[in-house]
């Protein structure tokens, strides 16, 4: 099957993806300051959004899959990323809890969020963005290797098509160099016949003398 003519591509999901991981990124950044809290929400909001647009296309591109395993494969990476989604939603809720249960020490609920906020963000987290920046890689390289080949095919084609122009060529030619010898030919024999016509003739009348 020909990936290119998808409505929605590999390509489509893993810009999604990497729009995913970049606002997973941007809230762990505003997780160091109560005073974050409206952006942060804001930014929970953008990642429930990205994360449905992921989902629309994604089932969008499945249904064009022929192959099961590759449905497969692609039901798992959703099924991932969902499980990233819900550690984030979790791992912010627990945060916005914790601002509110610890309102009146904010300089320190302040400094324990900025020291620890990569150090405890969950392994699911963790692993989901990796697994994401690992996925983008390996789809570049599909995407390269089917350029690759797409080019290949083309140059084929392409000689495959001057190879045939050349050889209506040759066989043009050699119509044509089989028509003049004919002519040719045919032009010796009647002058050939004629020539002999000729000269019975004038034995006839010698003989006649």
């Amino acid at each position: 099957m020909n990936n290119y003519n998808m409505v929605v591509t590999k390509a489509t999901l893993k810009a999604i993806v990497d729009k995913l991981n970049s606002l997973y990124l941007e809230a762990e950044e505003l997780m160091v300051s109560n005073q974050n809290v409206k952006v942060l929400k804001e930014k929970q909001e953008q990642v429930s959004l990205t994360f449905q647009e992921y989902v629309e296309n994604h089932f969008d591109y499945v249904s064009a899959l022929k192959r099961n395993n590759a449905k497969s494969k692609a039901k798992e990476e959703l099924s991932s990323l969902r499980k990233g989604k819900e550690e984030f939603e979790n791992r912010i809720d627990e945060w916005l809890s914790g601002i509110e249960e610890n309102h009146d020490d904010n300089v320190t609920v302040k400094s324990k969020r900025s020291h620890n906020s990569h150090a405890s963000r969950p392994a699911t987290v963790r692993s989901s963005i990796a697994s994401a920046r690992s996925s983008t890689k390996r789809t570049e390289a599909v995407v390269k290797k089917e350029l690759a080949v797409l080019k290949k095919k083309q140059l084929q084609e392409k000689q495959r098509a001057k190879l045939q122009v050349e050889e209506a060529e040759r066989r043009r030619r050699a119509e044509l160099e089989e028509a003049e010898r004919r002519r040719r030919e045919e032009t010796y024999k009647l002058q050939r016949s004629r020539l002999i016509s000729g000269s019975v003739g004038r034995s006839m009348e010698c003989a006649t003398c």
